[in-house]
């Protein structure tokens, strides 16, 4: 990875610090979204996944916990320049395993693309 942007955190009930962020890979035409579990114990093990396909670009990470320590990740991806753009999401336990897999937030709103809210209004 040659840069980290966009970076969010938030801190979890134990006490871990979960880490979201962007960054450029090889090619460089390629950007991914990651989510790091930073442990409060010292010289633990740090969990890092990477969310997204490795297909075009991902950006803008967001994420949020419950009070169990469950982590919801969502960032936008555009798999291909002209492609329009996806809302995605992923949720992960509180050692960063995933909840199930990626899924688009725009498609179960009901979201067309460029239309800014709902179908049907």
């Amino acid at each position: 990875m040659k840069h980290l942007a966009g970076t969010r955190h938030v801190a979890l009930p134990d006490g871990a610090l979960a880490v979201a962020y962007g960054g450029l890979e090889s090619p460089a035409s390629v950007r991914s979204v990651f989510l790091s579990i930073l442990p409060r114990a010292r010289g633990a093990a740090v969990h890092t996944v990477r969310m997204s396909d490795g297909e075009g670009m991902a950006t803008a990470p967001a994420l949020a916990a419950d009070e169990e320590g469950n982590v919801l990740v969502v960032w936008g991806q555009r798999p291909w320049p002209r492609a329009d753009p996806r809302l995605l999401a992923r949720g992960f336990d509180r050692l960063g395993h995933p909840l199930g897999a990626i899924w688009r937030i725009d498609d179960r709103l009901g979201l067309e693309p460029g239309d800014g809210g709902a179908r049907g209004r």
